[in-house]
């Protein structure tokens, strides 16, 4: 069963869906509820039904391709945040085994340089990329203060 979140109005002809109380209370007239060995939620569309925008389901099927255009495949939303998640963390250990003070891992401004993180992590990257990593090492320290790389890479400075 894939999860979807609508990004237009959904109409949905049959299948198998997955409802919360609330979405199931509402289409009550037009789906059949669960069989014994079936997951808790799930039910059998027998007549069509809607989802409005920004409406979480899930849905057991092919989606036709008109539909799901529709849609956010909330399983592959999520698989794409976790990854985007590692690059960054793997980013940021990066950022640590760069050398203090050699010019060639640091700018003038204190930014590392992307090239060196590249060749260490043998894959591109973009400045979005470096930036949001710095921006989670400057608001990594304990009470508001920085801490951990930070302090080591700029002190008290901001």
């Amino acid at each position: 069963m894939n999860e979807y979140k609508a990004e237009g109005v959904v109409t949905i002809h049959g299948g198998r869906v997955l409802l919360n109380e609330d979405q199931a209370k509402r289409r009550a007239h037009a789906i059949q509820p669960k069989k014994k060995n079936q997951k808790k939620g799930v039910y059998k569309v027998i007549a069509p039904i809607q989802f409005k925008i920004g409406e979480e389901f899930g849905y057991d099927g092919e989606i036709p391709k008109t539909i799901a255009k529709l849609l956010t495949d909330l399983d592959y939303a999520k698989a794409a945040d976790e990854a985007h998640k590692e690059l960054i963390d793997t980013i940021i250990e990066t950022i640590e085994q760069l050398e203090d003070g050699n010019e060639e891992h640091w700018s003038e401004d204190g930014v590392p340089n992307i090239n060196v993180i590249q060749d260490v992590m043998g894959r591109e990257l973009t400045e979005a990329n470096i930036n949001e990593a710095m921006s989670l090492v400057k608001d990594s320290g304990e009470d508001g203060e920085k801490g951990g790389l930070w302090s080591r890479l700029f002190g008290n400075k901001e």
